[in-house]
């Protein structure tokens, strides 16, 4: 896999080209952005035209996503059909097992985006610190 140069910058360009990049290989959309990191769509769609910045709060908040994607990219070996499928995936509360709540994802009962989506940046520490533990075997 070629990774673009964007993958590792932190620029306000690199910021719009990582979003771009999500939305094209991940499917996520404009609303996902918006409930994510609790912006309306003209502050989103005017820092995506590069008109106006992002607030702070919600620039940070999507530097902290992508650094999560990319640990789920790196968890899932790279393989974009399994990270759509991760986010997209609702499991089924009943199979949350509360022995051991730590190895349970956050999400358990919705899909991670719908999660995202709801809990914003609560989410996506939440989910950070969940495959970081599962990945190095840390119970965070």
């Amino acid at each position: 896999m070629t990774v673009e140069s964007f993958f590792q910058n932190n620029t306000r360009e690199a910021l719009i080209e990582q979003v771009a990049w999500l939305q094209k290989e991940l499917e996520v959309s404009d609303e996902f952005f918006l409930h994510t990191l609790r912006v309306d769509a003209k502050t989103f769609h005017s820092w995506r035209t590069q008109h106006e910045p992002l607030p702070k709060h919600a620039e940070e908040q999507l530097t902290y996503l992508w650094q999560v994607i990319l640990h789920i990219l790196s968890f899932l070996n790279f393989d974009l059909g399994r990270v759509k499928l991760m986010l997209a995936y609702k499991s089924k509360s009943e199979y949350i097992r509360v022995s051991r709540p730590w190895f349970d994802p956050p999400w358990a009962g919705t899909s991670m985006k719908a999660y995202l989506e709801a809990d914003g940046p609560v989410a996506i520490e939440k989910i950070d610190q969940w495959v970081q533990g599962i990945r190095f075997a840390d119970s965070y």
